[in-house]
């Protein structure tokens, strides 16, 4: 296995403090061995249009979310009353009130927010997506086509549109997972890391890998970008 679920997430931000500061306000547990979540310093905006590829939501389990705005995604048996809230930068957070939770720190604590369970990266085809991840090590969870405007609302594409979601992981469904949403008309990423943007991070050094493209950031670090346009960063 080369790659398993990202340990994390990596943030960019014009003032990382600031955007520390607004994580902490919500509850959620950034400190974590897995499912913590790294703030850098970042430049420019980062302002997703309908149909753009990249980060969609940066997601944390919430033991409720009754007295925030937030819309209700029902699929089959599972509920999940989701609210999204937006950080510095335009950092996109959802917070989900499940009636199944996959394993989280919420299972063991009294915490009112979990350690980051999952992120959702927008990409135009979640077949070359998923086929590159899943030759790397991961673990398909979950594939289905999803018709909801409130999931729409969530992640910041228009009414209506006909979304398939997949979700990676490692067998162990060890946070955090890595959800992939496709839609018609998606376009890849553009390359650009902008602050307010989010994107996976893993314990590996599998710069080896068929990457479109891997930058060395720092000793070793490396921001790779996978087909489809998914950016995850490497430190081995």
């Amino acid at each position: 296995m080369v790659l398993g679920s990202p340990v994390g997430a990596v943030v960019a931000a014009t003032d990382p403090s600031a955007t520390r500061a607004f994580l902490t306000s919500l509850g959620a547990v950034t400190d974590r061995s897995r499912g913590l979540v790294d703030v850098v310093p970042g430049e420019g905006s980062w302002s997703r249009e309908a149909l753009a590829g990249g980060p969609a939501a940066l997601d944390f389990y919430a033991r409720s979310v009754a007295t925030m705005p937030h819309v209700t995604v029902s699929l089959g048996p599972l509920v999940m009353h989701q609210a999204r809230v937006t950080g510095p930068d335009g950092l996109p957070v959802v917070l989900i009130d499940a009636n199944h939770r996959r394993p989280s720190l919420l299972d063991t604590t009294d915490l009112p927010v979990s350690e980051a369970h999952s992120m959702v990266w927008v990409v135009p085809s979640v077949e070359e997506t998923l086929a590159f991840l899943t030759a790397a090590g991961l673990s398909l969870v979950f594939d289905a086509p999803i018709a909801s405007d409130e999931v729409c609302s969530l992640v910041g594409l228009p009414p209506g549109t006909p979304v398939r979601m997949a979700m990676v992981s490692d067998e162990a469904l060890t946070p955090m997972r890595l959800e992939l949403l496709e839609a018609p008309g998606v376009t890849p990423w553009d390359g650009v890391v902008r602050a307010g943007m989010v994107w996976p991070l893993f314990r590996s050094s599998a710069v080896d890998l068929p990457w479109l493209s891997v930058e060395e950031v720092a000793p070793g670090v490396h921001r790779c970008v996978a087909p489809g346009g998914l950016l995850a960063e490497l430190r081995g």
